[in-house]
């Protein structure tokens, strides 16, 4: 099975490559277990997987990516949150904030708030006027639109299986970095 990880970073670590087109080449990651038994169909059962996980993602691009996915934040239900910082600017998106991405671009000293429902935004036109919000459910109706349109167009459908591929050998390179031991501060 698979954790905060698996389950909520590989979303994160597909936003990074498919927004910036970029290749994550080098990870710093880690990971935790918080609650380490559960109650199980067997009774008290023990927890093999992660709670949250947090990673440093560099890209072929040169942008640094920070990830922080957690099941067990206070406060928090499902969180799920990007940053990217390049020379050219930032974004950060929170899943808890699912229609909102912010951005700080072409030498902008403060963060400019991008709404999913603003006129002009790609999937506006199938759903309510503008300033509306949209819904978790909403995305996956707009997923299958993308993949019908695709098969319809004769496009390969994205993202691939490849893509799929390069999102699990970074998962597997931050399990990897969790595994370290880390290095000590005198």
């Amino acid at each position: 099975g698979s954790g905060a990880l698996g389950d909520l970073a590989s979303h994160a670590v597909d936003q990074v490559r498919s927004l910036l087109g970029q290749e994550v080449i080098r990870v710093n990651g880690d990971l935790r277990t918080f609650v380490t038994q559960r109650d199980g169909e067997a009774g008290r059962e023990d927890v093999t997987v992660d709670d949250a996980a947090w990673a440093t993602l560099h890209t072929d691009g040169g942008v640094v990516a920070s990830v922080e996915v957690s099941r067990m934040a206070t406060g928090r239900r499902n969180s799920l949150q990007v940053e990217l910082y390049g020379s050219r600017g930032a974004i950060r998106f929170d899943l808890e904030a699912l229609n909102e991405l912010h951005v700080c671009l072409d030498g902008a000293t403060s963060w400019t708030r991008q709404l999913v429902t603003d006129p002009g935004q790609p999937y506006v036109d199938a759903w309510w006027p503008p300033g509306h919000t949209l819904g978790w459910d909403h995305t996956f109706t707009s997923q299958a639109a993308d993949f019908l349109r695709c098969l319809g167009e004769g496009q390969p459908p994205t993202p691939s299986f490849a893509d799929g591929l390069a999102v699990q050998r970074v998962l597997a390179a931050i399990e990897q970095s969790a595994a370290g031991s880390g290095v000590p501060v005198d």
